[in-house]
């Protein structure tokens, strides 16, 4: 029924982490990898804003890096796009949009 499709019929699930992942200790960030992996279907798109990309050591925002989204992410998503995004001054140089697809 229209209300409540069968899962063959689902379209892929998409989903955006903006400040999440940088506020998960680094230690937990292997489960945030494994529940992207895990709600969003095959062929679903994930947008990442990566920030704050640095060297500090406290947090949170704990430090993120491209590295880090590729550690979590790759077993189960292919990287489609890393670029920087629009900031505003405070931010500028400290965050990156990345588009990742669903195997």
């Amino acid at each position: 029924s229209p209300t409540n499709p069968s899962p063959h019929t689902r379209s892929p699930f998409s989903s955006r982490d903006h400040n999440f992942f940088c506020a998960i200790p680094p230690t937990l960030r292997v489960d945030w990898g494994r529940r992207m992996s895990e709600i969003i279907l095959k062929d679903g798109i994930l947008i990442t804003l990566m920030y704050p990309i640095g060297n500090h050591t406290d947090g949170p925002p704990f430090n993120v890096g491209v590295d880090h989204y590729h550690s979590f992410l790759d077993a189960n998503f292919d990287c489609l796009l890393v670029d920087e995004c629009s900031s505003f001054e405070a931010r500028k140089e400290k965050e990156k949009v990345g588009v990742w697809r669903r195997k």
